[in-house]
Protein backbone atom coordinates (compact mmCIF):
# COMPACT_ATOMS: atom_id res chain seq x y z
CA UNK A 1 0.00 0.00 0.00
CA UNK A 2 1.31 3.34 -0.98
CA UNK A 3 1.87 5.71 2.16
CA UNK A 4 -0.57 8.64 1.53
CA UNK A 5 2.75 10.87 2.32
CA UNK A 6 4.71 9.58 -0.58
CA UNK A 7 1.76 10.55 -2.98
CA UNK A 8 2.54 13.27 -5.51
CA UNK A 9 1.64 16.85 -4.75
CA UNK A 10 -0.75 17.91 -6.91
CA UNK A 11 -2.05 14.25 -8.06
CA UNK A 12 -5.05 13.81 -5.96
CA UNK A 13 -8.00 15.93 -5.14
CA UNK A 14 -9.93 13.55 -2.97
CA UNK A 15 -8.51 11.14 0.03
CA UNK A 16 -10.65 8.94 1.61
CA UNK A 17 -9.48 7.35 4.81
CA UNK A 18 -10.75 4.28 6.45
CA UNK A 19 -10.44 3.13 10.12
CA UNK A 20 -12.41 1.10 12.22
CA UNK A 21 -12.77 4.37 14.99
CA UNK A 22 -13.10 8.06 13.88
CA UNK A 23 -9.79 8.23 16.54
CA UNK A 24 -7.94 5.72 14.11
CA UNK A 25 -9.08 8.17 10.73
CA UNK A 26 -8.09 11.63 12.26
CA UNK A 27 -4.47 9.82 13.70
CA UNK A 28 -3.83 8.94 10.48
CA UNK A 29 -4.88 12.31 8.88
CA UNK A 30 -2.42 14.28 11.31
CA UNK A 31 0.05 11.79 11.07
CA UNK A 32 0.01 11.51 7.63
CA UNK A 33 0.48 15.87 7.27
CA UNK A 34 -2.79 16.36 4.92
CA UNK A 35 -3.79 19.68 6.75
CA UNK A 36 -0.20 21.27 5.53
CA UNK A 37 -0.76 19.80 2.14
CA UNK A 38 -4.26 21.93 1.89
CA UNK A 39 -6.38 18.92 2.79
CA UNK A 40 -9.65 19.56 4.88
CA UNK A 41 -12.78 17.17 5.45
CA UNK A 42 -15.31 17.11 2.30
CA UNK A 43 -17.98 16.07 4.42
CA UNK A 44 -19.28 14.46 7.64
CA UNK A 45 -17.36 11.40 8.95
CA UNK A 46 -19.83 7.73 9.31
CA UNK A 47 -19.76 4.50 8.75
CA UNK A 48 -19.94 2.55 5.47
CA UNK A 49 -20.20 -0.72 4.35
CA UNK A 50 -17.96 -0.93 1.41
CA UNK A 51 -17.87 -3.50 -1.89
CA UNK A 52 -16.33 -3.68 -4.87
CA UNK A 53 -17.93 -4.19 -8.19
CA UNK A 54 -15.67 -5.79 -10.71
CA UNK A 55 -16.30 -8.03 -13.90
CA UNK A 56 -17.90 -10.87 -11.88
CA UNK A 57 -19.62 -10.80 -9.06
CA UNK A 58 -19.38 -7.71 -5.66
CA UNK A 59 -17.20 -8.50 -3.30
CA UNK A 60 -17.71 -7.08 -0.23
CA UNK A 61 -14.64 -5.44 1.64
CA UNK A 62 -13.41 -5.92 5.39
CA UNK A 63 -15.81 -9.10 5.75
CA UNK A 64 -18.94 -6.99 5.52
CA UNK A 65 -17.89 -4.62 8.33
CA UNK A 66 -18.92 -1.52 8.55
CA UNK A 67 -15.99 0.82 8.58
CA UNK A 68 -15.13 4.48 9.58
CA UNK A 69 -14.73 6.47 6.42
CA UNK A 70 -13.62 10.02 6.45
CA UNK A 71 -12.97 11.94 3.05
CA UNK A 72 -10.61 14.90 2.61
CA UNK A 73 -10.44 17.43 0.14
CA UNK A 74 -7.84 19.53 -1.72
CA UNK A 75 -8.93 22.15 -4.42
CA UNK A 76 -6.71 22.21 -7.33
CA UNK A 77 -4.36 24.52 -7.47
CA UNK A 78 -3.84 27.46 -9.76
CA UNK A 79 -1.08 27.86 -12.07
Amino acid sequence: MQDIQNTPAGSDEYITIIASTVNEVMKRFQESGLAAQGYSIAGPVGRHQFAYVGEAESEHLFDGARMIAATFFRAPRAE
